[in-house]
């Protein structure tokens, strides 16, 4: 049977930056935050149906609690965050939509930027829909998350939970 390909999809025209809509082309993030370089955030992924944000309590109960274990900065009330996601998903016509919504860190740990001056930032993009097929293959990678992966050793961006582990040192 053939393998079926997805297609790339791309983000709309228009992101969510702390709060406030912007085109995706401006730049708005910092090299000396954190949480980029270290991978130091949470993330949400959502369904928007209908302009209507599927699930959306519960997306929020999980970043909140996730943020917590993190140690990042989660300071968004449920109501006011999603009128703001809304007003994203609006903005870029996206009534059917994926919608990413991330909270990075941007202080602590190693080569903070000197420059920064908020706790956490928020981004949020929509994209279209992912057609997945009629059918899916689902892979095994043995020793994935073991000291015999292919990986064990190798110096990646994501090490927020050693950032995490430290501060509770």
């Amino acid at each position: 049977m053939p393998l079926h390909r997805v297609t790339l999809r791309y983000m709309h025209r228009y992101i969510l930056h702390n709060g406030e809509i912007h085109s995706s082309g401006e730049r708005l993030l910092s090299p000396g935050q954190v949480g980029f370089l270290n991978g130091w955030g949470v993330f949400s992924t959502l369904r928007a149906c209908e302009g209507v944000l599927f699930a959306y309590e519960r997306h929020f109960a999980r970043m909140r609690a996730d943020a917590e274990r993190m140690h990042v900065p989660f300071e968004f009330k449920s109501e006011d965050l999603k009128g703001t996601l809304e007003s994203l998903v609006a903005a870029n016509g996206a009534a059917n939509a994926t919608l990413r919504v991330v909270v990075v860190r941007n202080r602590g740990g190693l080569f903070e930027g000197a420059q920064i001056t908020r706790d956490a930032d928020l981004v949020a993009f929509t994209a279209d829909l992912t057609n997945w097929g009629s059918s899916v293959k689902l892979g095994y990678k043995a020793e994935a998350r073991h000291a015999g992966s292919d990986f064990a050793g190798a110096k990646i961006t994501s090490w927020a939970q050693n950032l995490t582990w430290y501060e509770e040192a």
